[in-house]
C-alpha cells in the first residue's frame, strides 16, 4: 500500500480486519466461558482414567481459549495502530513508522505460535480422552 500510496485501501483493508477481529473476539469469549465449565465438569468424571484425561482436554482448551484471547488483543492493538499510521500518512502528515509497530507484530506473532502449539496438544489430548473412553 505504501509504494502504491493507496492509504484509503490500507486503512479500508485494517478497518475490516478490525471488525473480523471484533467478531472473533466475541465468539472466543463463549468459548473461554464454556471451556472453563468444561474444565470445572471434567473434575467430576469418573472412573478415574476417563476424568484424568477429560481434565487434561478440557484444561488445555480453556488455555488455549484464553491464548487465543490475547492473541485477539494483540492483533487489535496492531491493527489500530497501522491504522493510525496510515491515516497519518492519508493526512499528508510526515509520519515516520512508529517503533512500536516492530514490537506489536512480534507479540502477534508470538501469542499466534502459542495459539498454533496448543491446539496441537489440545487435539493429541481429546484424542487421547475419546480413546480412553471408547476403551471404557
Amino acid at each position: 500500500f505504501e509504494l502504491s500510496k493507496d492509504y484509503a485501501g490500507a486503512i479500508g483493508l485494517l478497518g475490516e480486519a478490525l471488525r473480523v477481529n471484533a467478531e472473533q473476539a466475541v465468539k472466543n469469549a463463549e468459548l473461554v466461558r464454556v471451556s472453563n465449565e468444561l474444565k470445572g465438569l471434567s473434575a467430576e468424571v469418573k472412573p478415574a482414567a476417563v476424568g484424568d484425561k477429560a481434565k487434561t482436554a478440557f484444561g488445555l482448551l480453556d488455555e488455549l481459549a484464553r491464548s487465543q484471547e490475547a492473541y485477539l488483543a494483540a492483533r487489535k492493538q496492531l491493527f489500530e495502530a497501522a491504522q493510525a499510521y496510515y491515516a497519518d500518512l492519508a493526512a499528508k502528515k510526515q509520519a515516520p513508522l512508529p517503533e512500536e509497530l516492530n514490537a506489536l507484530a512480534a507479540a502477534v506473532t508470538a501469542d499466534l505460535q502459542k495459539t498454533i502449539d496448543l491446539t496441537k496438544r489440545f487435539q493429541k489430548a481429546i484424542q487421547e480422552f475419546d480413546a480412553t473412553l471408547a476403551a471404557k
